[in-house]
């Protein structure tokens, strides 16, 4: 299988943990896209990933809520993409895709400077639907330039967000404000979703660099080289691996990454396989509160 795993389902223990995840040491200076890895940031954002998987019992809205994001919208959109060049199980012509992603918007004052904070997180594999997504490892064209590519099943299920997110007044008009600045968050294929959204954010010219980053746990790769290419700078990106996550080791070759990635652990101690967000929870939990020694990383 290529792209990622389903994600498993958490014991009642790991629930409770999850409802009450607070990064206390969280300041609104820390939501500022930074070029440098922000541990309280990658905290922030690893726990947001975890909770998009409502579907396992975890309330986006209530964890949102803990750090005064208010709903924009969220989407919840299961359909078919129409591309003539896929062909996966049969289904030719066709992408099946099941998405759901939580926009969500804190206004943040620093200084003399106030804007908007938009959050948006992306929920990984969580089912057979998604697992078809993933599987969909062609490559189709990305951007105006015909030789940047991307995953076909990741660039389908971007394509839907867009078209969804587009459809919501209230988005559009602060998405576009100058003085906005986007969290874009996700596991899994929510990470490979949340890295060709900031480029196309890029490209729309809807944000620049210094408006938007990027925090993945778990990611596929989701582009070719040409891709690499023209992103790599485009806007702040940071991706945590473990070394030995199974979807990583068995992801498609012809994708590249965005960055070198920094790895946060190993899964020796795996709650329930090397793949789960709340494998990647544990570790950068650790990092944060001086548990695990990656005192090299800060």
């Amino acid at each position: 299988m290529n792209g990622c795993g389903d994600e498993t389902t958490a014991t009642e223990e790991e629930t409770v943990k999850l409802s009450e995840m607070r990064v206390d040491a969280l300041q609104e200076s820390d939501l500022i896209p930074q070029s440098k890895m922000n541990w309280d940031t990658a905290l922030f954002s690893t726990y947001a990933a975890a909770s998009a998987y409502e579907d396992l019992g975890f309330s986006f809205e209530a964890f949102a809520e803990t750090y005064d994001y208010k709903k924009v919208t969220e989407i919840d959109k299961g359909t078919l993409v129409i591309d003539p060049d896929s062909d996966i199980l049969g289904l030719t012509g066709t992408i099946i895709v099941d998405l759901q992603a939580y926009v969500y918007k804190r206004w943040v004052q620093i200084g003399d400077e106030a804007g908007w904070h938009i959050l948006i997180a992306f929920r990984g594999t969580a089912g057979e639907v998604d697992v078809l997504t993933d599987a969909q490892a062609t490559h189709t064209t990305f951007s105006n330039d015909p030789l940047t590519t991307a995953h076909r099943g990741f660039w389908a299920s971007m394509d839907v967000f867009q078209e969804e997110i587009l459809e919501d007044a209230t988005y559009s008009e602060i998405s576009q404000e100058p003085t906005t600045r986007f969290l874009i968050v996700g596991h899994s294929l929510g990470g490979a979703i949340a890295e060709l959204y900031a480029a196309k954010l890029i490209d729309e010219s809807i944000a620049t660099k210094e408006q938007i980053a990027v925090y993945t746990i778990g990611q596929p790769a989701a582009g070719d080289q040409a891709f690499v290419d023209v992103y790599k700078d485009a806007f702040y990106h940071h991706r945590m691996y473990h070394e030995d996550d199974p979807i990583l080791l068995t992801a498609v070759k012809t994708a590249e990454y965005l960055d070198d990635g920094i790895m946060v652990g190993d899964i020796s101690d795996a709650i329930e396989d090397g793949h789960s967000s709340l494998n990647y929870v544990q570790n950068i939990k650790g990092i944060v509160e001086g548990t695990q020694d990656f005192s090299d990383l800060r």
